[in-house]
């Protein structure tokens, strides 16, 4: 079986859309491991604005190790890497210069998130200001934005930039239609 990494996962336990216990998590991560990943970051919604999500990136951190010491005992050996999706917002670019933001495992990728229904005014600035802090972002789900289902062709001006697209693979199996 062929090896896969998941770059954008919300499997952290009672955190944002992730499963509900450390249960449901392990059951999760069992059916992700044996899909063939064996590498994965968790991308737990990160916004400092919105105080009912992690806020830090301490926290991400330590619902990593929670996660891990959780999915090991159970048997279940994926490599996890602690990362976040952030909405792309002017305040993001504030927590990437003090060195606050998750990006994906260590490197120098960071999850970003668009509005679905219009494209941002601000985005090309913002995606500029992340270049300039040594970062390639990564647009997760485009398929699923409004802007994107009527052009398509949208996107070519971003990656022109060097910005990395993350499909859903339930999109591209058609769980989310056409």
């Amino acid at each position: 079986m062929p090896e896969y990494i998941d770059l954008h996962l919300h499997l952290l336990p009672d955190v944002d859309d992730g499963p509900r216990s450390d249960e449901e998590s392990i059951e999760l991560a069992r059916l992700i491991q044996a899909s063939g990943v064996t590498e994965l970051a968790v991308t737990p919604h990160f916004n400092a604005w919105n105080p009912s999500l992690l806020a830090t990136l301490e926290e991400v951190e330590d619902h990593v190790e929670h996660l891990r010491g959780t999915l090991e005992p159970a048997g279940v050996h994926l490599t996890i890497h602690p990362g976040a999706e952030h909405f792309l917002t002017p305040e993001l670019i504030a927590l990437v210069k003090a060195g606050h933001a998750p990006t994906l495992g260590p490197g120098p990728y960071i999850l970003v998130e668009m509005p679905f229904d219009n494209r941002p005014l601000y985005v090309d600035e913002l995606l500029y200001e992340l270049a300039l802090a040594n970062l390639t972002p990564v647009l997760a789900h485009p398929e699923r934005y409004v802007w994107v289902q009527g052009d398509p062709d949208a996107v070519e001006p971003l990656v022109a930039r060097g910005v990395v697209l993350q499909l859903t693979a339930g999109s591209m199996s058609g769980h989310y239609g056409g």
